[in-house]
């Protein structure tokens, strides 16, 4: 890829998989909105969210062609789901 600034994309599976390899043991501290403070490093952040990718392609490997539904998403995913925000508020579809 002649004249680009970096020789691979910029996804997000590459950036945790780049903290995972070089700060596994980093600790993420979050918490959550019933109270609870969970930690975990960047090698966990990493497997789970395969885990999660591995479950959603999954799902939608399962679901009809064409349907635009995933299980669990009211009424799928569509552009009008995608859209940031207007004036603070969630976009509604």
């Amino acid at each position: 890829m002649e004249g680009l600034m970096m020789g691979t994309q910029l996804l997000v599976s590459s950036l945790l998989r780049n903290a995972a390899q070089n700060h596994a043991t980093t600790e993420i501290v979050s918490r959550s909105v019933e109270g609870p403070i969970h930690r975990y490093g960047y090698a966990e952040l990493e497997r789970r969210a395969r885990r999660l990718a591995s479950a959603l392609k999954a799902s939608a490997s399962a679901l009809p062609t064409g349907s635009g539904r995933l299980p669990g998403i009211p009424g799928g995913i569509s552009k009008s789901t995608t859209r940031p925000p207007a004036r603070g508020r969630y976009a509604t579809p």
